[in-house]
Parts: C-alpha cells; structure tokens; sequence
C-alpha cells in the first residue's frame, strides 16, 4: 500500500514535472522508491519507478527508461496490481514509439488498453487512446488518429480531466497542420490555449504558443510567428524548461529561414544546439544538426551539409530513432541530388524507404516515393517516375492526407505534361486543384495554377493560358514572391491578341 511519506514525495515529483523541473521531480521520486524499498511497499515502488521513467523519456534516456518500467512491471505484478501493470505496459509502449519502433507500440498499447477497459478505468483507456492517435500520426494515419483522439476527447471531458482534455485537443491541431486543415488547427489549437491559460498551465501555454508559431510559419505569417515565439521564449526560460527554450530557439531560426536570413538562422540554431547538448537531448541534437545541414545547403555549402548529416545520422541511430535514421537519410539523398549526384540519392532514398516500412510509417512511405519519382524526373524517365508515383497516390489517400494526395497528383500531371498527354494532365490538374483549395493551401494552388497555364498555352489557348498565369502570379505574390516573378515572366512570352 502507497504510504503517506511516498505518496508527499509523489505529488511534489508531479508538481515539479508539470514546471518541467526534473531535478526537483527526480530528487522526490528517489526518496520515495527508497522508502518503498525500506517498507518493502512493492506498490510504492513501481509507482515511483513509472515516475522515474518518465523523466528518463524526457531526457532522451530511452534504455534507461525500459529498465526502470521493466523494474516497475515486475513491482506490480508482484504486488498482483493490474491497474499498475497496465500502466507500466502502456509506458513501455510509449517508449517504443519514441524509439520508432511502431509496431512494438502498438502491440504494447493495445494490451494496456484492453487491461484499462477490462478493469473499466475509462480515464487511463483514454490516455491510452491518445497514446495509438500518437502512433498513428507518426506512421501518416491521419484520420486515424484524428478518430482515436475525438474517440478520447469526451471521456477526458466527462471526468473532469481538464489537462489531459487540453493536450487532447493541442494533438487534434496538430494532425490538422500535417493534414493542412489550417483553419480547423488554429482553432484547436486557440483552444487548447485557453484551457492552459485557465489552468495555469505555463508549460503547456508555451508548447502551444509554439505550435502556433509553427502554423503561422507555414502560412508565410512571419512576424506573427515571431511575436508567438517571443511570448514562448520568457515563459521556457521563467520555468526552467531549457528543453523548451531549444525548441523555440529553433523555431525562430526556421522562421529566419523562411525569410532568407540564413546567418540568423544559423546564430539561433548554435545557440540551442548547447543547450541541446547540456541537458542530454540527443534528438533535439540531431534535429538542430539537420537544420544547420538545411542552411547550409541553402547557400550553397554541400560539403558542410554532408558533414552535418553525417552528425546526425549516428545519433538517431545510436538512440534507436529508426524514423530519425530516415529523415536524415533523406536529407542526405536531397543534399546528393543537389551536388549532382543522383544516383548516390537514389541509393539513399532506396535506403530510407524499407526503414519507413519496417516502422509502419506509411507517410514517410509515400514522401520517398515521391522523392524518388522526382529524381527519375530530373533524370528523365518519366515511365520510373510516374511508376513510383502511382505507388505513393493510394498510400496518401488509405492515411487521408490530402495534401500529399494533390501533391502526388500535381507530380503525375507535370510527367504526363512533358510526355503531350495533356487531356490526361488536365484531369489530374482538375483532381489537385479542388484539393488544394479546400485545404487554403496558396502555394499548391498557384503551383497547379502554373502548370495548367503551360498546358494551355501548349495547345493555344492563350486566353486560358494568361487567365491561369495571372491567377498563379497572385497566389505566389502572396506567399513566394519570387515564384510570381517567374510566373509573370512566362506569361509575357505568350503570343499577344492581333490588333
């Protein structure tokens, strides 16, 4: 039975995770395992080992979070504790996932939720719920996952679990961003914001701020990011939350990106990447080394992007990252293609792609296929390309992304374009278009916008062509300056109306 003295040291460790103060968290947890191993309270024990772990999974410390939840599996069942059983499996299960080992999380996050619904613990079985949208999202399941979390959502409501109902709802937002429902994520996550806030919840008020950002750098609404980041910022450092710093220190470099201004980028990115390296956060590591890796092939400097590949690569794979390794595999096949060697990015690509489906990751599946479509493109065989296409469309449409379905779809209208199959480019182009606008998504449009202008102009229709050109033009002004340019240039190479 959970004494007292342990359960004080517990919800001062709780108190302390909620402000991201792990040392403070660990330091009560250790006490209280010590009195539950002097008490011989099994029960005590695996509760404080669950604790431990999950400061261990916030540090990146992944074998050493399994040990202690194998630790704390043993304590329950011993204790003949289902209710502490089930939680240690769903612990090992989230673990899993973070190591990107899918399949072992769903198995493991299954056995949990039916030990919580046999037992009819609906709070926990929603936790759980939310725990498989996770997987689900990572494996490119969108509307999966957008089920299993309105399938939790409720239940969180009716308990009157208001912090869980809130990280519920920031998680619905963020499938929409990846989804590019942008009006259905800002409001999801304004929500979500709001239910922090009222909770008092500075460490979740932050997370979302920063996921604002993000949406807000995705529609080219950079100065709005900014001001979002620089509200995250104070808060992070206030709590000590350096994990979060890093994160919104990157964000802001990936604005400063967006906007062309690479030696900002890169100052902000090497001011996290200490941080990073100083708290132990391996995989924020390796993602701000993959960012420095994207700056510096913006401007031209392959070679210092490989090497910093090269630095990433061995640190996702050393903690087990397996969708990590493929990430910066891809990177590395950009980087090759760029430096003019594309059978060197094929190589790499083909090596991303079985680590993709060994995980389940069906939408980093479909994102390689495409990119190994648009290097058999540039190399001119468009048979392989739309070959590789045609793989990744039904993919894109069984997860429900539907801006990587009219991506794909915008990729088989340019191959058939080029090949004079124009009648069948322009009902590919009649498919993406609706899609892209349904999703606000300008850059797609306008991009599919260009390609109907060419085709048109390819079979002289030159009002069409123009109308599609202008529409294209203004689209771009709006999120690619430097695309509406182009666009503008081409239009004034069409044949102008007889007097």
């Amino acid at each position: 039975m959970v004494t007292d003295v342990t359960r004080q040291h517990e919800d001062a460790a709780l108190a302390a995770l909620a402000q991201g103060r792990f040392g403070e968290a660990r330091a009560h947890l250790d006490a209280a395992l010590d009195v539950g191993r002097a008490r011989g309270d099994r029960p005590a024990q695996g509760h404080a080992l669950l604790g431990l772990a999950e400061i261990a999974v916030a540090e990146d410390r992944y074998a050493d979070a399994e040990a202690l939840l194998e630790e704390a599996l043993a304590a329950h069942r011993a204790s003949d504790d289902p209710r502490g059983v089930a939680d240690a499996v769903a612990a090992l299960g989230d673990v899993a996932r973070l190591r990107g080992d899918y399949g072992a999380a769903l198995i493991l996050l299954e056995q949990a939720k039916e030990s919580y619904r046999v037992s009819g613990d609906g709070d926990r079985e929603a936790g759980v719920l939310t725990g498989l949208a996770e997987v689900a999202r990572l494996q490119g399941r969108l509307g999966e996952a957008v089920a299993l979390l309105e399938e939790a959502l409720p239940r969180q409501r009716a308990s009157g679990d208001r912090v869980a109902a809130a990280a519920t709802i920031r998680a619905l937002g963020d499938v929409a961003i990846r989804q590019g429902r942008h009006d259905d994520a800002a409001a999801a996550l304004a929500e979500a914001l709001t239910a922090y806030r009222s909770l008092g919840n500075r460490l979740g008020e932050a997370a979302v701020l920063a996921r604002l950002a993000d949406l807000s750098r995705l529609q080219a609404r950079y100065a709005e990011a900014v001001d979002l980041l620089e509200d995250a910022l104070p808060i992070q450092r206030d709590l000590g939350d350096r994990r979060g710093e890093a994160g919104s220190l990157h964000r802001l470099a990936m604005v400063a990106i967006r906007q062309g201004r690479h030696a900002d980028a890169t100052y902000l990115l090497e001011q996290a990447l200490p941080i990073q390296r100083d708290i132990g956060d391996r995989r924020g590591e390796a993602t701000t080394l993959t960012s420095l890796a994207d700056v510096a092939r913006l401007q031209g400097r392959y070679a210092d992007a490989h090497a910093l590949l090269d630095q990433a690569l061995p640190i996702h794979q050393a903690i087990g990252n397996r969708h990590g390794e493929a990430t910066t595999l891809t990177a590395l096949a950009d980087v090759a293609g760029l430096q003019g060697r594309p059978d060197e990015a094929a190589a790499l690509l083909d090596r991303a792609l079985p680590v993709h489906r060994a995980i389940g990751n069906r939408l980093g599946e479909a994102n390689t296929l495409q990119r190994l479509a648009d290097v058999a493109r540039h190399g001119r065989q468009y048979a392989e390309a739309g070959r590789l296409l045609d793989q990744a469309l039904p993919i894109h449409r069984a997860i429900a992304n539907r801006l990587g379905e009219a991506n794909t779809l915008h990729g088989l209208a340019e191959i058939a374009r080029v090949e004079g199959r124009l009648e069948e480019t322009r009902a590919r182009l009649d498919e993406a278009l609706p899609i892209y606008r349904g999703l606000g998504n300008r850059f797609g449009e306008a991009s599919a916008l260009l390609c109907s202008a060419r085709t048109r102009g390819a079979v002289g229709d030159v009002p069409g062509a123009r109308a599609d050109y202008l529409s294209a033009e203004r689209l771009f002004r709006t999120v690619a300056p430097a695309w509406a340019e182009s666009a503008a240039a081409e239009a004034a190479t069409l044949p102008t109306a007889p007097d």
